[in-house]
């Protein structure tokens, strides 16, 4: 046989395929990582929550919170960007209560159509600052009653008019996440209506990839009973606030009696945790409580996550942490750190990118407003972030 430049290349490529395919058996890593939603999970690397348009109960009631956005704080955005960049952070997720952008009857017209000038502007810094935006949208009503019929065409109608907004910006680094944390919804209900909404934005966004999650607040038991969906530009995503005890105590919106033991240490320490408090009795906050010596510890939360990862080997399919983190008014620093380091050590380990939660609210890793100098250096040194590089 005759090889000529030609073949010798054809063989070349054949001999790299296997090479690949084998090294992918070798690694337990799937041959079909090469899809879009693959290169762009892997290249999401360090993600941060920007909490701000999704922020409606600064609104007020009369006006169905419509009127939360301060548009004046658009500008400021772009400082925000450029210091999460500074710290090596390269995925931006953008939670947005379209919710309360959006007229109650139908058709569900977008009314508050100036907000948009707030994603515009994300966008075009990010662009600037080399960051990849995903758009969440962050509010709804789905449940297992009535609503959820009354309340999926209305979420149809949202994602055509942001998709058609949006279809022309740049797959590469612009993600649409199609409804944040359902929950009071069966896994059934919520499947049905990831379905339609995965094919409204598809025939308008053919291809972007999509981020969606399971029920029960984007739970890892919530994505393992949902499955997978049939769409290969698909990350699958998941929160983690594991163990609760420790990550919300003290946040009276998750349950004022179920939250109400604060000083509890990270990790478990007998010798360092406070008597449970007489208001979480007979709550899941006094469950927690008791199970804490175990759900506590370092061991449990990466069996947990290698859950999640073990999700992503068998489907071959990317999955990504949208929401970690913790609440900062009651832990003690040092614990948060503990945690901090922890949780993110686990995700690296396993491969799995993460957006923290969040840049600059209640779960914030700054001391005061964002900047360089309310780092504290423990943050800094778990984080790896390079101050002044």
């Amino acid at each position: 046989m005759i090889f000529t430049q030609d073949s010798n290349s054809g063989i070349m490529q054949i001999l790299r395929l296997l090479i690949f395919c084998c090294a992918a058996a070798l690694l337990n890593l799937p041959v079909s990582a090469q899809s879009p939603a693959w290169k762009r999970a892997g290249a999401m690397g360090m993600g941060i929550n920007l909490s701000w348009l999704e922020n409606y109960w600064n609104g007020t009631p009369e006006k169905d919170y419509r009127d939360y956005l301060d548009m004046g704080s658009i500008a400021g955005k772009k400082q925000d960007l450029a210091l999460m960049r500074q710290l090596g952070f390269t995925t931006v997720r953008l939670p947005v209560s379209f919710d309360h952008w959006t007229s109650r009857k139908a058709p569900y017209v977008i009314e508050e159509r100036r907000y948009f000038a707030a994603i515009d502007s994300i966008l075009s810094w990010a662009g600037e600052y080399g960051l990849k935006v995903i758009i969440d949208d962050h509010h709804g009503a789905l449940d297992d009653s009535a609503r959820v019929m009354q309340e999926l065409p209305r979420l149809e109608a949202i994602w055509r008019q942001v998709a058609t907004r949006y279809k022309d910006t740049d797959p590469e680094r612009v993600f649409f996440e199609l409804y944040n944390e359902p929950h009071q919804i069966s896994s059934e209900a919520w499947k049905t209506c990831a379905l339609q909404l995965l094919k409204t934005v598809r025939d308008i966004a053919p291809h972007h990839t999509l981020i969606i999650g399971g029920e029960s607040w984007n739970s890892i038991d919530g994505l393992l009973k949902m499955g997978v969906l049939p769409d290969d530009n698909i990350i699958y995503t998941f929160h983690f606030y594991d163990p609760f005890l420790f990550t919300h105590q003290g946040a009276s919106w998750a349950g004022k009696k179920e939250t109400a033991n604060t000083g509890i240490p990270f990790p478990y320490d007998a010798s360092a945790m406070p008597p449970l408090n007489p208001l979480s009795k007979g709550t899941w906050g006094e469950h927690n409580y008791n199970a804490y010596s175990v759900e506590g510890q370092a061991a449990s939360l990466r069996k947990k996550l290698e859950a999640a990862k073990a999700f992503s080997d068998k489907f071959k399919v990317p999955v990504f942490c949208g929401e970690w983190g913790s609440y900062k008014k009651y832990p003690d620093p040092a614990s948060r750190v503990r945690y901090m380091a922890t949780i993110k050590g686990l995700l690296e380990a396993l491969h799995i990118p993460f957006a923290y939660w969040e840049w600059d609210q209640s779960f914030s890793f700054f001391d005061g407003e964002p900047s360089l100098k309310n780092i504290p250096a423990p943050v800094r040194k778990t984080w790896g972030f390079r101050i002044g590089g």
